[in-house]
């Protein structure tokens, strides 16, 4: 199945990597019109998209604010937009690091 990851920085493509490397065929997009029609793209094809709804990794390890791509991409596409959670990924990677360190993620 084809899995894209748009707007998600380093974090992201972390993830993309790790997916790739468990047999997806994986996109990482930046967050320009360009990429809205590539995510528009692999949900009319039946792909699966993963978006970072904050836009960027948080300083001080609070949720910051959602962006509206991820719901805008939704509606347009006509497709249920499933929250995730993942608790715990600012312990794993903080802002200022540039390698994960072992830790639970929930």
């Amino acid at each position: 199945m084809r899995v894209v990851i748009a707007g998600c920085g380093r974090v992201g493509s972390d993830l993309a990597l790790s997916l790739a490397e468990s047999g997806h065929d994986v996109s990482v997009i930046d967050v320009d019109p360009s990429a809205f029609r590539a995510a528009l793209r692999t949900l009319e094809d039946g792909g699966l998209l993963g978006v970072f709804p904050e836009g960027a990794r948080t300083l001080d390890g609070e949720r910051q604010p959602f962006r509206n791509g991820p719901a805008r991409i939704a509606v347009q596409a006509g497709v249920p937009l499933i929250p995730v959670t993942m608790n715990g990924t600012f312990d794993v990677l903080p802002a200022h690091r540039r390698c994960p360190r072992v830790a639970p993620v929930e």
